[in-house]
């Protein structure tokens, strides 16, 4: 996990990852958790939001108005 943390922090992407990384997110990335009843893990993304990226954006938009449908 403090690889993907670190990965994103350096502006390569974007992860999912469980939301007890709150405890050790870098200042450089940013953490959303999400709360719809649908979900089933507690998950969140984390992002660094200095990095502008149109599709990651839309992403995000999309799944804190709960409309995304997410299959894995």
């Amino acid at each position: 996990m403090t690889t993907l943390l670190a990965l994103v922090a350096g502006g390569i992407g974007v992860a999912f990852l469980p939301t007890s990384v709150r405890h050790f997110l870098p200042a450089e990335a940013r953490l959303l958790m999400l709360t719809e009843k649908q979900i089933r893990w507690n998950i969140g993304v984390a992002w660094n939001p200095k990095i502008k990226n149109h599709r990651r954006d839309d992403f995000l938009r999309l799944a804190v108005a709960g409309e995304a449908d997410i299959v894995m």
